[in-house]
């Protein structure tokens, strides 16, 4: 998995983007489709903001948090990100196990007994 890390007002130094890293891979794992992800430390006058951006089957996802430190931001992020994939992966399963009815069926085209077997005059 690609993952980029980028400061505003902030550095990103090794031990932020090792922490940053170290939790995405995790979340790499349990979505193997996850590519890559764009991290972006912010920090204001007293809030710490983390925003997250990725691309997960087809729709762009964006998260972001605030906290009194990076880590606590960060934190927040990566689970607010588990939730948000967590979501759109369900949205994706859903209807997989749907029984086909009966309707279903015969609207779809079907040869009447005439055109298969010949009209038999």
């Amino acid at each position: 998995m690609d993952i980029q890390v980028s400061g505003h007002h902030v550095s990103a130094n090794d031990i932020i983007s090792s922490v940053v890293k170290t939790n995405l891979k995790k979340l790499g794992k349990r979505y193997p489709s996850l590519v890559n992800v764009a991290v972006t430390l912010k920090s204001d006058s007293n809030v710490r903001s983390v925003e997250a951006r990725t691309i997960y089957e087809g729709s762009s996802l964006s998260v972001s948090s605030d906290g009194k430190t990076i880590r606590e931001a960060i934190k927040a992020t990566i689970k607010k990100l588990d939730a948000v994939l967590s979501k759109r992966k369900g949205a994706l399963r859903s209807g997989r196990h749907d029984k086909l009815r009966i309707e279903d069926v015969s609207s779809t085209f079907c040869p009447d007994d005439d055109d298969v077997f010949g009209s038999g005059s």
